[in-house]
């Protein structure tokens, strides 16, 4: 059973909603100091772009104009902050907790607990429906922490990384069985995509096309993610007797150095499409100069994850997906 609210410990002057632009920079050095190493193994540059945020000073809010606001609690002691956690409202009724983060020289004292617990009581007051998160798979006393407070793994995926200078050095462009995606394939590839996902996660799933709440602010975040996410290169498609059975898709981000890789194949035909798919793909990206490559699969695809592997991916890390229904 999820914590119905904060408890007398944890409802103390220690807790405060994050701020902005109080504690921005300080944010960055809490994740710094205690996510250096999966940072660097991820590629992340988080910290040095909260912390050329966190320099604008005054015009810091200007710069937050239409993103989606950046939401939480943090936990100070002696005026500095030891502690965060991050709130992020998503479509349908869900939302994401991150950056649950405390100083190593702090921990072991219930701060995380305290800051989990104040999230939840968030999301519930604000008519959320869903929690969802992600934790490393070997960060056993971070999993406990969450099943204690009713969250339970869903998911496991593998969060792989294909190197500019690891590319294949020779890449199928085409295959008999691969074509272009097409407006008619929608309907197939709707249920495709829905099939890929292992039946404990569909409860989380949100679709895209879930609307979002209506508003200004909504508009001003639609836009954003115009401008952020972008552009989507055109899908590709594996057939059967002209029926989608797999697709391979790719989104290059405008703000970011990478492109992220996307694959579903249906379960009863995987082990036979991956490889010509992903190598089609990557013809289709492939470009100088070249970018790093993105992709996260479920374990429930285990031929998926080994072709990525033979073409060069490296898992990064391996997370379980953990979630709770309110």
């Amino acid at each position: 059973m999820v914590a119905q609210s904060i408890s007398v410990a944890c409802a103390s002057s220690h807790i405060r909603p994050f701020s902005l632009r109080r504690d921005l920079g300080d944010l960055a050095d809490l994740v710094q100091a205690s996510f250096g190493e999966e940072l660097v193994a991820t590629g992340s540059k988080m910290v040095e772009e909260m912390r050329q945020m966190a320099s604008l000073g005054p015009l810091l809010p200007l710069a937050f104009l239409g993103m989606p606001p950046m939401r939480g609690y943090v936990w100070v002691d002696a005026g500095r902050v030891v502690g965060n956690i991050s709130l992020a409202q998503e479509r349908g009724g869900r939302w994401t907790l991150s950056n649950v983060a405390v100083l190593p020289e702090m921990r072991g004292q219930g701060i995380a607990g305290c800051l989990v617990d104040a999230a939840l009581e968030h999301v519930r007051r604000q008519g959320g429906r869903m929690i969802t998160l992600q934790v490393r798979s070997d960060n056993a006393p971070a999993r406990a922490l969450y099943a204690h407070r009713g969250l339970a793994v869903y998911d496991t995926v593998h969060e792989l990384r294909l190197s500019p200078l690891s590319w294949p050095p020779v890449l199928r462009a085409s295959h008999p069985s691969i074509r272009p995606r097409r407006r008619d394939d929608a309907p197939w590839l709707r249920y495709l995509i829905r099939a890929s996902i292992p039946e404990g996660a569909q409860r989380y799933h949100v679709s895209p096309d879930e609307p979002a709440a209506p508003g200004v602010v909504s508009w001003l975040r639609r836009a954003w993610e115009q401008l952020a996410q972008p552009q989507e290169r055109p899908g590709l498609v594996a057939t059967a007797g002209d029926r989608p059975i797999g697709l391979a898709s790719a989104t290059t981000r405008l703000l970011a150095s990478w492109h992220e890789l996307r694959l579903y194949v249906a379960p009863a035909r995987r082990g036979t499409v991956e490889q010509p798919l992903v190598e089609a793909m990557l013809a289709q990206l492939d470009g100088a100069p070249r970018r790093e490559v993105r992709a996260t699969l479920s374990t429930s695809h285990p031929e998926g994850i080994d072709v990525l592997h033979r073409l060069g991916f490296e898992t990064s890390r391996v997370l379980d997906q953990m979630g709770c229904i309110l």
